[in-house]
């Protein structure tokens, strides 16, 4: 059943793929839930949000890693929805998986996150996932 139940997920990576795109962003009631084949993560003002592990997203070991993560960089973590708005103003937008492992995002819809730079807090939260991954 479960095969069955992600075959839209696969077809929206073939689509990205396709458009030469890294990953397609899902939404549901004008709300980032997920990508296609990822989480989604968005900082802002020091806080990442992601949302909230329930029956509209696929949650992972990888996005426990992470939000794990962020007590060392001192980033407050709230699972919280947001909007195609929000991570168009964020201070940075990640998505995961466990192909990808932690991965920025510079651009969505053709529009640039925080003006195309990776911000700083993205390298500390990788850094801090790679050790857990690694068994620190």
């Amino acid at each position: 059943i479960k095969s069955t139940s992600l075959l839209a997920n696969i077809l929206y990576s073939q689509t990205a793929k396709q458009n030469k795109s890294e990953e397609v962003i899902l939404t549901r009631d004008n709300k980032i839930t997920e990508g296609a084949s990822s989480n989604v993560f968005m900082l802002k003002n020091n806080e990442l949000l992601t949302h909230p592990a329930d029956n509209k997203i696929i949650s992972g070991i990888t996005r426990y890693l992470i939000i794990k993560s962020l007590k060392a960089c001192n980033i407050n973590f709230l699972e919280k929805s947001f909007s195609l708005e929000d991570a168009y103003n964020a201070d940075g937008l990640w998505i995961s998986s466990a192909s990808r492992e932690l991965m920025p995002i510079n651009i969505l819809d053709n529009k640039m996150i925080n003006k195309g730079i990776v911000c700083e807090k993205w390298d500390c939260v990788y850094d801090q996932y790679q050790n857990l991954k690694n068994g620190g």
